[in-house]
């Protein structure tokens, strides 16, 4: 048998070429049975009957004298001998020879020109950071700002007398002072004197007589002093009650008291009264002088931080530093209402956020049981203001924010055209 290939000798049961490699076919040999001719009109057999005999019994095969077919090997193929295939390498396309697109329908297909993005031009980074140290103190005078005129228009002598006066007297009496003792306890206890023991008077009496005698109008009216010299400066001299002003005010309702006590005063009556009131060294309790020499410094300067001035110049401070900012940014239009948003909406939440929940909490958490609490009441009108306050500063920060939104829309529109 020979190669189909290389036309090499091979032995007859051989499966590939030893010379080349290459798988060679076996050629099947043709039958040796040949089949007999037909012949026509050939006449049928006869079949004579055949005896019945005795079975006979087959033989076994014997397996032993069967030979066994031999294994056949087959050759190893000679790899050394076949050259191994060489690596294709893959070519880099040519695009200079990819041919264009051809018409199709009689059009050409034109190909996407590149989307160019437009870029706003932006300030330096030197200047941002300049403009974000400026920024810090714009902030800080603008809170500072939204703190004092709260104060100096809810703590007026006119704002005072105005919340001292909305105060029931029931609540001033039932409000409790330190070891849960009542202010109507506290009066009937240390402000006795011979008089009263003498006919007599309960607890209830001084009650209805603080109630008959407007107190809260003459209250009001002392707070009011004591506010108008601490904020707003309309009073220089020291607002401090003293014993003689309570004496006054004694006599001007003493048909009030003898309501109450069923008992008319007398002189000697008030001078024991009057007594008493001086031993509780009310002078020096109720004077602001007493209060600075206490603290070692003069209470009567504080308006000067209050005042409208004050004020007006820590605004115009923080208007200095943004006009700075707008500077520094020039052109940059956008990013200076960028920083003015920034600034106006940091001082309005830190101004709006205490505000609205010491409003919250004046409302519906804290109940008027002590005399504190019923004192911080007074300054509902700075949480009123500064809510308002930190409310309009955030709005006019949103709005400069949107004012720079719409610049960038406009500035993309004009460089993109």
């Amino acid at each position: 048998m020979k190669c189909i290939n290389c036309g090499a000798e091979l032995d007859s049961d051989a499966r590939f070429c030893i010379n080349c490699g290459t798988k060679c076919t076996i050629p099947v040999p043709e039958p040796t049975f040949k089949p007999e001719p037909y012949i026509e009109n050939e006449p049928e057999p006869t079949f004579e009957p055949i005896p019945e005999s005795e079975p006979i019994p087959e033989p076994e095969p014997n397996i032993a004298e069967a030979p066994e077919p031999e294994p056949i090997l087959e050759p190893e193929p000679n790899i050394a001998e076949v050259p191994e295939p060489e690596p294709i390498l893959e070519s880099e396309p040519n695009i200079a020879e990819v041919p264009e697109s051809e018409p199709i329908n009689g059009y050409i297909a034109e190909e996407p020109e590149p989307v160019e993005v437009v870029k706003l031009p932006k300030p330096s980074k030197l200047k941002i950071f300049a403009c974000i140290l400026i920024m810090i103190p714009a902030i800080i005078f603008l809170i500072s700002f939204s703190c004092l005129l709260p104060i100096r228009l809810g703590l007026c002598g006119e704002a005072v007398r105005k919340s001292v006066s909305n105060i029931e007297t029931k609540e001033l009496l039932s409000s409790k002072l330190k070891d849960n003792q009542t202010l109507s306890e506290y009066l009937y206890e240390n402000v006795q004197s011979s008089f009263i023991k003498n006919v007599g008077a309960e607890q209830d009496d001084v009650d209805k007589f603080v109630e008959e005698s407007e107190i809260m109008t003459f209250l009001g009216d002392k707070t009011a002093n004591y506010a108008s010299y601490l904020i707003d400066g309309s009073i220089t001299r020291d607002p401090a009650v003293g014993v003689s002003e309570i004496m006054e005010y004694l006599t001007d309702h003493d048909e009030a008291f003898e309501s109450a006590f069923d008992y008319k005063m007398k002189a000697k009556d008030y001078r024991e009264f009057e007594d008493s009131l001086n031993d509780m060294r009310l002078d020096d309790k109720l004077s602001m002088n007493y209060w600075s020499d206490q603290i070692n410094y003069n209470l009567g300067t504080t308006h000067f931080f209050f005042s409208f001035i004050t004020i007006g110049i820590f605004l115009a401070i923080a208007t200095v530093f943004c006009i700075w900012i707008a500077i520094i940014l020039g052109k940059h239009t956008a990013s200076v209402f960028g920083f003015f948003a920034i600034i106006l909406i940091t001082s309005g939440v830190i101004v709006l956020l205490p505000s609205a929940a010491a409003l919250f909490t004046y409302a519906f958490i804290m109940p008027k049981v002590t005399l504190a609490q019923l004192i911080l009441t007074l300054a509902r009108p700075v949480a009123f203001f500064g809510a308002a306050t930190g409310g309009a500063e955030v709005l006019i920060g949103i709005i400069f924010a949107l004012i720079k939104k719409f610049i960038k829309k406009r500035m993309l529109k004009k460089a993109s055209a």
